[in-house]
């Protein structure tokens, strides 16, 4: 088991009708983010039974390399687009794996280069 690093766990809520806006807003994360060094992962998820909300689960090396993160010109264009898009502000769980394991996604996910 490897329990090194932080991940980050983001329930997203769109108001009706704005789902897919907040769905592209969050796909178009999905290159930027993996291209950051610290990165090591960045998966969205769309509930089955409802598609106002997203989760978005997330892997980085540390602390300091979700703050970089954070400080990037397109979290702050993120955050701009889905101004007035959310029924409320996006939960967001920082943790530290303490038991399992995760496993590789079989979804197409944009390679790091």
């Amino acid at each position: 088991m490897n329990n090194s690093g932080l991940n980050v766990f983001a329930r997203f809520r769109a108001k009706v009708g704005q789902e897919g806006r907040v769905r592209r807003t969050l796909l178009d994360m999905i290159e930027p983010t993996v291209r950051e060094s610290a990165n090591i992962g960045y998966a969205l998820y769309a509930a089955k039974d409802d598609p106002t909300l997203l989760l978005l689960y997330e892997q980085w090396e540390d602390m300091a390399g979700l703050e970089a993160h954070m400080a990037q010109p397109y979290f702050a264009e993120m955050r701009r687009r889905l101004d007035g898009a959310l029924v409320e502000p996006p939960e967001v769980i920082t943790s530290t794996m303490i038991g399992g394991s995760t496993a590789q996604s079989s979804a197409e996910t944009p390679v790091k280069s």
